[in-house]
């Protein structure tokens, strides 16, 4: 049952980032370079926050010697990164779809039963138009907020990321509930069928859930991280 809810690459991530928090600023900025390094090789993302939390631990050494990165290493950055790193068989491109896709049923389940609840748990609410646009606009911006954490990962502490995350989904919430609150509504795609709508993304989260843990847990099981 633990695999269903938690998933061992979210906790690497997790990890890796606390652990980042406590490396100095000048080993810090030179991880950062590492971490663009590596992420140019095509490994599967389970294999880059392996290879991130390797880096982070020599990092950490580095600074309790008081020495640099670098010479903790012995060599350039590149060749180290080279010698750690092995080339995967994943598409990466494979991995951010699941989590694309997880994220998007996700939010789409949130605001349709933000609609339902407004709704009095009518079974004349549809699946309407703004409730895809605003799921949609909800995972873009989820898209853009993690494209901006990587360019500046290791400049911010994980609780500020977090917050900026989480008031930036609050904002899109309050937004959305407002809209349906004063009445706006748009062209139904499937109109009518309340509860039926509800139990389908309900069992689409549930689902697509199962499957991104296990696919996660399964990777993990190939590495030697814990």
């Amino acid at each position: 049952m633990k695999d269903f809810w938690r998933n061992d690459y979210d906790r690497i991530c997790w990890e890796n980032e606390k652990r980042l928090d406590g490396v100095s600023g000048k080993n810090r900025v030179a991880l950062i370079r590492m971490f663009w390094y590596v992420a140019a090789f095509p490994v599967s993302l389970f294999q880059l926050e392996v290879v991130k939390k390797d880096l982070i631990g020599l990092a950490s050494e580095a600074d309790m010697e008081k020495i640099s990165l670098e010479e903790k290493l012995g060599v350039s950055e590149e060749e180290f990164c080279k010698a750690l790193i092995e080339e995967g068989k994943t598409s990466r491109s494979v991995e951010k779809l699941l989590l694309i896709v997880r994220d998007a049923i996700l939010a789409l389940f949130i605001f349709y039963t933000f609609d339902f609840v407004f709704n009095g748990f009518s079974n004349q609410t549809g699946l309407e138009i703004d409730v895809v646009f605003f799921a949609v606009f909800c995972e873009i911006g989820r898209e853009v907020l993690r494209a901006v954490a990587r360019r500046r990962s290791g400049y911010q502490d994980s609780k500020k990321k977090s917050r900026i995350v989480f008031l930036c989904y609050a904002i899109i919430v309050l937004f959305y509930v407002g809209w349906i609150s004063i009445g706006m509504k748009g062209i139904a795609f499937f109109p009518g069928h309340g509860w039926l709508i509800f139990v389908i993304l309900l069992a689409a989260v549930a689902g697509i859930w199962f499957i991104n843990c296990r696919y996660w847990n399964r990777c993990s099981a190939q590495y030697d991280w814990k």
